[in-house]
C-alpha cells in the first residue's frame, strides 16, 4: 500500500451524529434566521421536553450548552472535588481544573466491561463533593442499567453528595429517562446536549433536569438570553423528525458491520464496540499510535486503564472519513510491524 496522503484534517475527538443534523432541522434554522431581529423564544422547547420526559416546565433549564450549565453548577454549589470515572474524555478534566475543581478519579475495571463497583464508588464517594457519571460512559460506551442510576440518587440524597449524570450521549442508546427520579431528588442533576446525537454544536444549546430547589441557584447565574433564537427551533424539529433516528440508526449498523470486518483485519488492535462507534484496543508497544495519526492529519483521543491497557477512540464519521481513518491505521500498523520484523532481523545476525 503506498503512504497515504495528509490531505484535510479530520477531528476525531469529538463524538457527533455521523448523518449530520436532521434536514428538517436545517430547514428550521433556515426559517428561524427571518426572526433574528427578535429576542430568542425558547418557551416552545422547555414545553416538549417537559411533556416528553413528563415533569414540569420549573425543572428545566436551558443553557449555551452542558458544559456552559456544568461550569454554573461548580459554581453554583462551590463544588471543590468531583470524583469522576476513567478513563474520560481530555475535555471534562480541562473543564473541571479550569473551574477550580479537584478531580478523583475513579479508574473503570476492563475485566469486568467497564462497569462501575457500585460499593467502592459509594466508599470513594464520601471524601469529595460530587461524584459525577457519564451515562452512557464516553468512551467505552457502558450504559448504567436504571436500578443503579435510582440507587446513585438514593445515595446522593442519604449522603448529602450531589450526582451529576451527564447524558449528553443518551440519544445514542435505548436507555430509558431517569428525569423522574432526578427531579424528586434535591442533590441530583441531569445534563443533556443538543450538541452530538443532534449534530448542532455550533448553535451552542443544552439543557438541564433538576430539582424545583435546584435550578434557582443555577438561574441565577444565568445570564440574560443566554440561548440564541436559531438553537431552540432546530432543536425542537431535531427532536421531532423520527426520520432522523431511522436513518441514523440505519448508518450505525452498517457502518458497525464494515468497521468491525476492518479492524478485526489489524494486527495489535481490537474493536469494542460503542453506540457511536469503537474504541479500539491496542497492544502497549503501539501506544504512541494517536500522535503518529496526527502526523498524517486525523485526531485521536488516545486513554489507557489501571491495567496499562491502550485504547483510540474511533467515533464514526462519514463513510469516506471512516474509511481513510482505517487505511491510515492499517498503513501505520504495517510499518509498525515491518520495522519491529527488521529490528528482530538485525539482532538475529
Amino acid at each position: 500500500m503506498n503512504k497515504p496522503a495528509a490531505r484535510t484534517i479530520l477531528d476525531f475527538t469529538l463524538i457527533s451524529n455521523p448523518v449530520g443534523p436532521s434536514n428538517k432541522a436545517r430547514h428550521a434554522i433556515r426559517k428561524a434566521v427571518r426572526s433574528v431581529d427578535r429576542l430568542p423564544q425558547t418557551s416552545f422547547l422547555t414545553h416538549y421536553l417537559a411533556m416528553t420526559e413528563g415533569i414540569a416546565e420549573e425543572e428545566i433549564l436551558l443553557g449555551h450548552g452542558a458544559s456552559h450549565l456544568l461550569a454554573l453548577l461548580t459554581r453554583a454549589e462551590r463544588v471543590q472535588s468531583i470524583l469522576l470515572p476513567t478513563p474520560a474524555p481530555r475535555v471534562y478534566e480541562e473543564m473541571l481544573k479550569k473551574a477550580g475543581v479537584g478531580i478523583r478519579p475513579f479508574m473503570l475495571d476492563s475485566s469486568n466491561g467497564f462497569k462501575i463497583d457500585v460499593e467502592e464508588f459509594t466508599e470513594r464517594w464520601r471524601d469529595v463533593d460530587a461524584a459525577m457519571i457519564l451515562n452512557p460512559h464516553n468512551p467505552t460506551g457502558v450504559g448504567l442499567p436504571e436500578e443503579l442510576v435510582a440507587h446513585l440518587i438514593q445515595t446522593a440524597a442519604e449522603h448529602d453528595r450531589l450526582l451529576i449524570l451527564d447524558e449528553t450521549l443518551r440519544d445514542f442508546t435505548g436507555n430509558p429517562s431517569p428525569a423522574k427520579h432526578v427531579v424528586a431528588a434535591p442533590n441530583a442533576i441531569m445534563l443533556r446536549s443538543f450538541s452530538t446525537y443532534h449534530a448542532l454544536a455550533g448553535l451552542r444549546l443544552g439543557y438541564a433536569i433538576g430539582h424545583q430547589a435546584l435550578l434557582p441557584r443555577l438561574r441565577h447565574l444565568l445570564e440574560p438570553w443566554p440561548v440564541n433564537s436559531l438553537a431552540p427551533a432546530a432543536a425542537l424539529a431535531s427532536l421531532r423528525d423520527k426520520g432522523y433516528r431511522k436513518r441514523t440508526a440505519q448508518f450505525l449498523s452498517t457502518e458497525t458491520e464494515y468497521a468491525r470486518k476492518k479492524v478485526g483485519q489489524l494486527n495489535g488492535a481490537a474493536p469494542i464496540a460503542t453506540p457511536w462507534g469503537f474504541l479500539i484496543r491496542i497492544q502497549s508497544s503501539l501506544a504512541g499510535l494517536s500522535d503518529l495519526l496526527a502526523q498524517r492529519g486525523i485526531l485521536v483521543e488516545h486513554y489507557s486503564d489501571a491495567q496499562d491497557n491502550h485504547y483510540l477512540s474511533f467515533p464514526f464519521r462519514s463513510h469516506a472519513e471512516n474509511a481513510r481513518f482505517l487505511r491510515t491505521l492499517r498503513w501505520i500498523l504495517r510499518q509498525q510491524s515491518q520495522r519491529e520484523e527488521g529490528r528482530s532481523s538485525a539482532t538475529a545476525d
